[in-house]
């Protein structure tokens, strides 16, 4: 009776695990297909800006580098750590801006990294 009691819960445990699982990965796979046109909305509003103007707004970067010909590229990183699935999982958002030499942002690229730990 009992190692009928405990092969049943380990049976329960691992289809509501498996339940759980399926249910982020489809929730993480249609954020990401919905999120790129809130993305470009969210970015392209600051096409334009000055460096100033976006700093204000965006705050500190994380490195300011000079692009070659008289501009500058500001790229900004966000680094987030979440418990998925049993492993932790860092996640890096980074955002770099493309100044021309009036100092007006003209393009924008945005990469985002998962890797365990």
């Amino acid at each position: 009776m009992t190692k009928r009691y405990l092969y049943l819960t380990a049976l329960f445990m691992l289809l509501s695990c498996s339940a759980f699982a399926q249910q982020y990965e489809n929730k993480s796979k249609n954020s990401r297909q919905g999120g790129q046109d809130e993305m470009d909305l969210m970015m392209n509003q600051f096409l334009g800006f000055t460096k100033k103007d976006l700093l204000m707004t965006w705050g500190m970067p994380a490195a300011v580098v000079p692009d070659g010909e008289g501009g500058e590229i500001v790229k900004f990183e966000d680094v987030k750590s979440a418990v998925v699935r049993g492993g932790r999982m860092t996640t890096t958002h980074t955002y770099l801006w493309f100044f021309d030499k009036e100092g007006k942002a003209y393009y924008w690229k945005y990469d985002m990294v998962w890797s365990p730990g």
